[in-house]
């Protein structure tokens, strides 16, 4: 069982500017559904659960843990798709944090070179053959491998919705709006078996 929550993004914008300017409100709506859309996207990933907060695949009980230790985040990473098909589940993906994959991608051998290719060669994105996510949402040091797909769902209980209001703190009188994007929706990891966290 999981609780549907409220995922919601604000600006403050002027009346003066939403009255004037014919296109600021489209403008406004499209930062808005992209600013919740990202605040979707991280709750998905490291909500914590607690309030409005969707309770994130990171931080959900169950999943597994492979430690990095003296590994490279090459082995490491292999170490946790290894986990995962033991558990009958195929890795999809890995989400990352940009850090983490320049760590990767930077790696030479003993003769000096790019061990996954020269600096003007293709970047496919992949490790192992899995592709990577790259996502400032990630802890740098901590990445999730996982057959995403099976192993979590979202619920979408209503799009986005914009809405307007004065009545937040002292904005009447300051003649500000509140131009707020919510939407609906619950998050659920069915299966914590598919996926993988590593561990410093």
């Amino acid at each position: 069982q999981t609780l549907v929550k409220d995922i919601s993004h604000y600006i403050p914008a002027t009346r003066r500017a939403l009255q004037d300017a014919g296109q600021m409100r489209t403008l406004i709506d499209a930062e808005l559904f992209e600013g919740a859309m990202e605040r979707l996207d991280a709750q998905i990933a490291v909500g914590s659960g607690t309030g409005e907060n969707l309770l994130g695949f990171m931080n959900t009980p169950g999943i597994l843990s492979q430690s990095i230790a003296t590994d490279s985040m090459a082995d490491a990473i292999h170490k946790a798709m290894t986990k995962i098909r033991l558990q009958y589940f195929e890795p999809e993906a890995i989400a990352i944090n940009p850090l983490d994959w320049e760590a990767v991608r930077l790696e030479k051998d003993s003769a000096g070179n790019y061990k996954y290719g020269p600096a003007n060669a293709s970047d496919n994105m992949s490790i192992w053959g899995v592709n990577t996510v790259q996502t400032a949402i990630m802890t740098a040091g901590t990445p999730a491998v996982g057959a995403f797909k099976k192993a979590a769902v979202y619920w979408s209980r209503s799009g986005v919705d914009i809405t307007m209001t004065d009545s937040h703190s002292d904005w009447f009188l300051k003649k500000l709006v509140a131009v707020m994007a919510s939407t609906r929706g619950a998050f659920g990891v069915k299966r914590p078996g598919a996926i993988c966290e590593l561990t410093v």
